[in-house]
């Protein structure tokens, strides 16, 4: 499951394909046969066993340092890596065998994955840094720019902290191949949901709120606009 991908790229416990769960959205309740959890209400989920327990459980962060078993492997990995010899290629050419990369896509993973012995970073998807909270204003007033200069300013306003990021894992990854994918998903993935946004622009007009209002609806009417002639919009 790509969710499963995602969801572990961010470090986020999460079980997938679990048929059992109904989720009822009106009345913001989750059933598991006779369980029901209410929105708001803490579970716990591991995301290796696929188990949900109800309530909050005290966790640790898991250190490599602890799973011997697993650094007596890689050690062995390492060592059958490191001989002369030990593969070639079809031609008779050396190879460097089998390598372990990793994706990272922040300073912070980098470092982590150079921790857990990774030579190289396979892809730094810089679209996720976009999904940023500080980051996905600017991206979106990007996307909605009218004019070439409107987009360049925004452009602008995103490189000090793109160029940190990537400083940060050229930094841990410290020689180490790294390669980066600019962009990759539909621009829409990037904007507001047009649905919720139109149900948040008729519920302000009903309570008579006008702080915002404006700014939504030129949004919504962006959005829509943009829906109709880009077809990567979805």
């Amino acid at each position: 499951s790509h969710a499963a991908v995602v969801a572990r790229q961010f470090g986020i416990p999460c079980v997938v394909g679990a048929n059992a769960i109904k989720i009822d959205l009106e009345k913001r309740v989750m059933t598991i046969g006779e369980t029901v959890i209410k929105e708001g209400e803490w579970i716990s989920v591991d995301g290796t066993t696929g188990q949900v327990f109800v309530g909050k459980i005290p966790t640790i962060e898991t250190k490599i340092e602890e799973q011997t078993d697993l650094l007596t492997l890689l050690t062995w990995a390492d060592e059958i890596a490191a001989r002369d010899g030990i593969r070639t290629m079809p031609d008779g050419s050396k190879s460097r065998g089998l390598q372990v990369w990793t994706n990272a896509d922040y300073p912070k993973d980098a470092k982590r994955a150079r921790s857990y012995g990774a030579v190289g970073i396979g892809l730094c998807r810089t679209e996720h840094m976009f999904f940023e909270p500080e980051r996905l204003p600017i991206v979106q007033k990007m996307i909605l720019a009218k004019t070439g200069e409107e987009r360049t300013k925004q452009l602008d306003l995103l490189l000090p902290s793109q160029r940190k990021d990537f400083d940060g894992l050229f930094e841990a990854m410290d020689g180490y191949p790294v390669i980066i994918r600019l962009i990759d998903p539909p621009l829409h993935e990037f904007m507001p949901d047009e649905e919720k946004l139109f149900e948040e622009v008729i519920t302000m007009r009903v309570k008579g709120e006008t702080a915002g209002l404006a700014e939504k609806e030129a949004l919504l009417v962006a959005i829509k606009s943009l829906h109709e002639s880009n077809p990567m919009m979805g």
